[in-house]
């Protein structure tokens, strides 16, 4: 049948399809057929399934998009299952674009890598121009995001670290995607990863393929949610930076299970990439690390200067995600490496362009060695001594500055929380370029912040001590999460939200016995009294023969009850809980007794009630 886009109001022909179904035009949006968007209906006959496409015997079918249908066949030498991708001939003008579409196939067809789907054979017959792919029915990318939202970074990180190996294998041959999305992401049933529709990419570097070849005007916009800015404007001018802004929106897709620019009108969405900036993706994802934000962020840059210059330098940082090591690529910005470091080839062009400033360059040596020498003397001359134990032991240079600043940059979000483990790391397992010259200096800073941990976690179990002590609870837990407890003693946090839990817990026990009677036993005594009221940790009631009013908590219980009542708390919980109900009472060596035994705070007790100790002697 012959239906109309409702959105770019397009005629197609499709075939195998019926009211109800849903269909993507060429201009990427989906939509179902129905009695506004069919044009011309067709008998069953002329929606037959063919039983040959070349000379490959059709099977079933598998599905349709904008540019053609997929059907499921098998090679007639190997037979193997093949997935036939037929498109419409009315994307096809003439012969010679048949011609130029054969050839760009027979060059991906070269391609043999494990994350790429071969592509068997091409060609055209009487009503298509056809490509035959090895088939993949282990699902998509798509299929993941559909039944399970989004995933994981590492999962993600994964994924995209296949797909980076198969574009830098096609790469070699000139060949650029130009529409990587979580659909043309598929899956073997083993879970091998594989790049789908790399048949219909751009071979650059033929200068015979320009605007009006035929794989351009099956591919040239690419699909428009994963779209790069340049993409949109020139889809000729295209390198493999377009394919790494796909990568980055479809990262970000994985991560939080939505798209970072959509809209249902294409100039907009066009308008979103360009010109828009991002929600950062843990905005959506909290738990997101920053240094695959960044990662993401960079491949979705505007300017396609500011991306990964290649696929290389992203599944470099993408490896170095996945084993917890600083980012490459903050080097590649941060330091002008020397040349025995550079990855940049340089043309016969470049070299021929840069040969008369390399001759001057040549010639101001002299000059600039006597300059430098002067500067150098009198620095030395004239810097003073440094007694400071916190000043680097050894003179670094411009590139080792570079690094440590880096490293600087790198840790700091993890001092501000205070998480001196990862400081440390970042310090310590560096291993990079000028790793050597740099080593001294990252060992001192990964000391000292060792040493800071030391103090800090020091101060914050003797600021927890004096306020347990006293039975202050919540002031506690309101001062452990302010000096970020959780990042120096995590164990302690469970301890104060326990105790801080203990006496409203106990409380709450009393709601549903409000406005009846009930007893307790206060000051070894048997009360008969009606509930009142349940106010944080505190009961409320009257005694009904003398009217007189009455307030409790747990802490008024006798000590058997107390107990009885801490049975489900950890040791540590009860010991400080304890501690202070027998301080109230007097029992000092009692309390005493209960704090020192502390796992977590004992020796800052024994401190307490030392110093106490001291104080009350004459």
């Amino acid at each position: 049948m012959k239906i109309k886009c409702p959105h770019c109001q397009k005629v197609t022909e499709l075939e195998h399809v019926d009211y109800g179904s849903n269909v993507e035009c060429i201009c990427h949006r989906k939509f179902g057929i129905g009695k506004d968007t069919v044009v011309e209906e067709y008998s069953e006959v002329d929606s037959r399934i063919p039983e040959f496409i070349g000379q490959y015997p059709i099977t079933g079918f598998i599905g349709f998009g904008g540019m053609g249908k997929v059907y499921k066949g098998i090679h007639p030498n190997l037979g193997l299952p093949v997935a036939i991708k037929a498109l419409r001939m009315e994307y096809v003008t003439d012969r010679a674009s048949c011609d130029r579409f054969v050839k760009s196939a027979k060059i991906c067809a070269k391609i043999n890598h494990p994350n790429i789907v071969r592509v068997y054979d091409c060609g055209y017959d009487s009503a298509n121009v056809y490509l035959v792919m090895e088939y993949i029915g282990g699902g998509s990318a798509q299929t993941i995001l559909d039944r399970e939202g989004c995933i994981d970074a590492t999962r993600a990180a994964v994924i995209m670290q296949k797909v980076c190996a198969g574009l830098i294998e096609a790469e070699k041959l000139g060949i650029v995607h130009r529409d990587i999305k979580p659909e043309n992401i598929m899956f073997t049933e083993d879970g091998t990863v594989k790049i789908l529709d790399l048949g219909l990419a751009k071979i650059y570097g033929d200068k015979r393929i320009g605007k009006d070849a035929i794989t351009v005007s099956l591919t040239s916009l690419g699909t428009p949610q994963y779209m790069s800015p340049e993409q949109a404007i020139d889809a000729t001018n295209c390198d493999s930076r377009a394919d790494i802004y796909s990568i980055g929106v479809t990262l970000y897709q994985l991560c939080t299970g939505r798209l970072p620019f959509d809209s249902p009108d294409l100039k907009e969405l066009r308008r979103m990439h360009a010109m828009d900036t991002p929600v950062p993706p843990t905005v959506y994802q909290p738990s997101l690390r920053k240094d695959f934000e960044t990662i993401i962020l960079r491949c979705m840059e505007k300017k396609r200067d500011d991306r990964y210059s290649n696929v290389e330098e992203l599944a470099l940082d993408l490896d170095a995600f996945l084993k917890n090591r600083i980012l490459p690529s903050t080097l590649a910005r941060n330091v002008r490496l020397p040349s025995s470091f550079s990855l940049h080839k340089q043309t016969a062009e470049e070299v021929s362009a840069n040969a008369s400033l390399k001759l001057l360059l040549w010639l101001m040596i002299p000059i600039l060695s006597i300059a430098l020498l002067s500067v150098f003397i009198f620095y030395n001359s004239s810097q003073p001594s440094s007694t400071s134990p916190f000043s680097a032991d050894v003179r670094r240079g411009p590139p080792e500055n570079a690094i440590m600043e880096m490293l600087h940059r790198q840790a700091a979000h993890y001092v501000e929380d205070k998480e001196y483990a990862e400081v440390m790391e970042i310090y310590s397992s560096y291993k990079g370029p000028f790793a050597r010259e740099t080593e001294v200096e990252r060992k001192r800073l990964s000391n000292g912040y060792r040493l800071t941990r030391i103090h800090e976690t020091e101060q914050l179990l003797n600021e927890m001590a004096a306020l347990l002590l006293e039975g202050k609870y919540d002031d506690a837990l309101n001062r452990y999460v302010q000096l970020k407890g959780s990042k120096l003693v995590p164990e302690l946090g469970k301890t104060v939200e326990e105790l801080t839990r203990l006496g409203p817990s106990y409380a709450e026990t009393w709601r549903p016995k409000i406005g009846k009677p009930a007893e307790v036993v206060l000051a070894a005594q048997s009360v008969l009294f009606q509930v009142t009221s349940v106010h944080a940790d505190q009961v409320s009631g009257v005694i009904p023969a003398s009217g007189q009013k009455i307030h409790f908590t747990l802490r008024d219980l006798p000590l058997s009850e107390q107990t009885y009542r801490l049975n489900d708390m950890s040791e540590e919980t009860r010991k400080l809980w304890m501690g202070v109900t027998y301080r109230k009472m007097g029992m000092s060596r009692e309390a005493a007794r209960q704090f020192t035994s502390s796992f977590l705070l004992g020796r800052q007790f024994l401190t307490l009630f030392a110093d106490a100790s001291g104080d009350s002697e004459p």
